[in-house]
Order: C-alpha cells, then sequence, then structure tokens
C-alpha cells in the first residue's frame, strides 16, 4: 500500500488492472492489482462464496417498506443494515438452512379488536412473534450476538413496566407432503486401541489410531462414537493398565420420491422431515454433535453446498428438517442422506475407571429403526399471526420480533 495525493476518475481508468486505487480512513491510497488467476478455491471456500451470491440476490427481493425497516433497526448502532441482514443470513446458512427465510413483504391490516399481520418469506421458517415495547430486546440482543455493545436504537424515555405480552403464535403455511421410500444404505467404522498405565495417554493412543485407519463395512445403519475403557492388572505387585477402545461409525441412506412425484408433477418440494424415527445412545456425552445432510450419490461424499442439521445432546428427540431442492438429488435422481459424527466428538473420553470396571462415553444414532420414516413435502411461505389489541394496549411503541423456534431473529422488527 502506497499513499498518493489525488485520485482522479481519469487515472483509475488508465491504470485499471494495473493500480488499485482506493481510499482508507479517508486517505487516497494505491496499491498493485490483486491477482485471483492462481486463485484455487477450497470446498468450503466455494460454499462461502455461493452462500454470498444468494445473499446479494435475497437483497434484490426485499420490497422498499422492508429495506425501510432494517435502516430503522440499525439507526445509532456502527453496522449497516446490510451488515446486519448478512450475519443473521449466515447463521441459518451455517446452521443448515439454506435457502435461509428472508421477509420480503409484509402487509397490516386491522380490525376493531384485532391487527393481522401477513409475512412473504423466501423459504419456509418454524417461527413465532415476541411483541415488546419499541426496540430495546431485539437490538440488545443482535448486538450481544455480533460482539459489540452499541448503543440501542433511539433510546426512548423511561418507560413504567406494562405486563408482559405472551408469544403470538403465527399460523402454519398450507403443506403437502408424502412419504419417502428406504431404499437401502450402508454404515462404515473405523476402530482403534490404546494401552497404558496412563489412562490419558492410553485414550490419546485409541483416538490417534481410529482416526488414522481406513473405514470398513459394518452392519446396521448407525452414526457415531463409542469409546470403552477398563483397567486391569493380573499381579497385585504391577501397575494398573488402560485398556481403551475408539469406535467412529458413519452411514448413508437412500430414498427415493416416487410418490411424490406422481401425486404432484411440476412442482418442486422445499423440505424433508423426520419425525423422531431414530434410536439413540446416549452416555456420558455432554457436549457435541452429529451432522446429517445430503451426500452425493454413490460415492456419498458432501453435496457442494448442501444443508445441515446438528444433532446435540439438547436437541437429539427434535424433529429433524432439512431444506430440499431438486438439484440436492444424485444423479441416479436417489436422494441420500448422509450422517456422520461431527469433529468436536473426536477425542471425548470416558470417566477414568477402577480396576477391573469399565467406562464408556457413548453418543450414536441410528437410522434404521423404523425405516422410511421420512416424509417430503412443500410449504407455501406466506404466514399470518393474529394479534389482540387488548394485548398491547398498555404500550406506547408496540413492536412484533418474528423469531424462529432456536431464537434466531428472521425480519427486522416491525412496527404495529
Amino acid at each position: 500500500m502506497a499513499k498518493v495525493r489525488h485520485i482522479s476518475l481519469e487515472t483509475i481508468k488508465a491504470l485499471s488492472g494495473i493500480i488499485d486505487f482506493y481510499y482508507w480512513k479517508g486517505i487516497p491510497c494505491a496499491r498493485k492489482w490483486p491477482d485471483w488467476t492462481h486463485f484455487r478455491p477450497s470446498a468450503r471456500q466455494k460454499a462461502s462464496m455461493e452462500a454470498f451470491k444468494k445473499i446479494r440476490a435475497d437483497l434484490k427481493k426485499l420490497q422498499i417498506e422492508v429495506v425501510n425497516l432494517w435502516r430503522q433497526s440499525c439507526v445509532g448502532k456502527a453496522n449497516s443494515w446490510v451488515d446486519l441482514f448478512t450475519f443473521l443470513w449466515f447463521q441459518f446458512w451455517k446452521n443448515g438452512i439454506d435457502p435461509a427465510p428472508v421477509l420480503t413483504r409484509y402487509r397490516i391490516t386491522e380490525t376493531q379488536e384485532t391487527i393481522f399481520l401477513e409475512m412473504d418469506f423466501t423459504a419456509p421458517v418454524q417461527s413465532h412473534i415476541i411483541i415488546s415495547n419499541g426496540y430495546h430486546k431485539s437490538t440488545r440482543r443482535i448486538t450481544i450476538q455480533k460482539g459489540k455493545p452499541q448503543p440501542c436504537h433511539n433510546p426512548p424515555q423511561p418507560i413504567p413496566p406494562v405486563p408482559p405480552v405472551p408469544p403470538v403464535p403465527i399460523n402454519p403455511p398450507v403443506t403437502e407432503e408424502e412419504g419417502l421410500f428406504k431404499e437401502g444404505g450402508n454404515t462404515q467404522k473405523k476402530e482403534g486401541w490404546g494401552e497404558s498405565e496412563n489412562f490419558q495417554e492410553a485414550v490419546q493412543m485409541a483416538w490417534d489410531m481410529a482416526i488414522q485407519a481406513e473405514w470398513g463395512f459394518e452392519a446396521g445403519y448407525a452414526a457415531g462414537v463409542e469409546v470403552q475403557a477398563s483397567a486391569y492388572r493380573f499381579d497385585p505387585e504391577m501397575p494398573l493398565i488402560y485398556a481403551v477402545t475408539v469406535r467412529i461409525m458413519r452411514c448413508w441412506d437412500r430414498y427415493n420420491d416416487n410418490d411424490w412425484e406422481e401425486k404432484h408433477p411440476g412442482i418442486e418440494p422445499n423440505y424433508i422431515r423426520d419425525n423422531n424415527s431414530h434410536s439413540y445412545t446416549l452416555e456420558n456425552v455432554h457436549t457435541g454433535t452429529i451432522i446429517m445432510g445430503y451426500a452425493e450419490g454413490e460415492q456419498h461424499e458432501w453435496r457442494p453446498g448442501t444443508p445441515f442439521y446438528d444433532i446435540t445432546p439438547q436437541n437429539i428427540n427434535q424433529e429433524i428438517m432439512l431444506t430440499f431442492r431438486n438439484d440436492y438429488k444424485a444423479q441416479d435422481g436417489k436422494i441420500y442422506i448422509r450422517t456422520e459424527p461431527g469433529n468436536d466428538l473426536y477425542y471425548i473420553s470416558p470417566p477414568q475407571p477402577g480396576e477391573w470396571e469399565i467406562t464408556r462415553a457413548k453418543m450414536e444414532i441410528g437410522t434404521g429403526i423404523p425405516p422410511g420414516n421420512w416424509r417430503i413435502g412443500r410449504a407455501t411461505t406466506t404466514y399470518t399471526a393474529s394479534i389482540q389489541k387488548s394485548q398491547i394496549q398498555n404500550l406506547s411503541q408496540p413492536t412484533a420480533f418474528i423469531y424462529s423456534h432456536n431464537r434466531q431473529a428472521v425480519a427486522p422488527p416491525i412496527p404495529l
């Protein structure tokens, strides 16, 4: 980087492709023109680049009244409304929700007793409304998530406390769905062993061996990790020996959607879900994830840009839902679901065993019991909510905040 005295349009055009002129903190600067000819993005970089393309496309879908809401929510904050929109969009993307639900238009109508809020989203979303007085609640929450203690939007004068308004449910959209038929699948595993007089050293040896091992086939349909530890000695004069075994498992399941295609010709589904059809085993594991998403056919590689669902000990009994597009199908026209342990489950350890005692740490999901419980469907993306005026009559600035089921903001605050 070099400082320059002045930047003119003629100079920029003349040296385009050779020198890059820009302003840094109001100071005119110049640098060598970036050369991307040898740049080879990784798979994750490609996925991120595709996500940014989708963000730019979604920004163009916003009606002016929605853009004004985003701008209003960022007044008095350092970041622009586009920054906030991008941040929230990426939260959905990181959580495996692709495409992310984006509010493109809203309408408010009212009667003598009720306010009706109708919202158009680009994708289905499980959401509800929380009503607050002004911008206090949402602005403060979003700011903390971004890690920057910014002032709230237009802090009003102190307002007397009012009774809390219960969350307002959003009427579910019209949905059509059919069953997915499970045609088969397979499971692979890797194992490792370790023995040592030091327990942690035995755990490390077993994990290192398992991670470096080749994948082999296993019966059944399951994914996860299991670590088993024991302690023994055959002579009271000998030190205690710790023996640790590690097993890593991943699996693929193959489905077809013939019923959907026959009953809904020409209509593309936008989600698939599984309502707790899996068997779960959880033992001495408090954190960690098992990842579920689309696979690339018989190669069983992750589909580029595919949405994932992270199963954790906290949400292990929740419904699994993945957004869906026809381009997520493999070349053979089938739907492949890949399930594998996340990296945060690697190197977990069971409690240290006593002499002749066995301890375990295990998080495993069985995907074959009962089979074929996945459903494929399409939900409309216009949502409505009814708000009783009697609930908000004590609020001077009633504002609706729309959140997903996991408390993720899905739209800017909407004044009522």
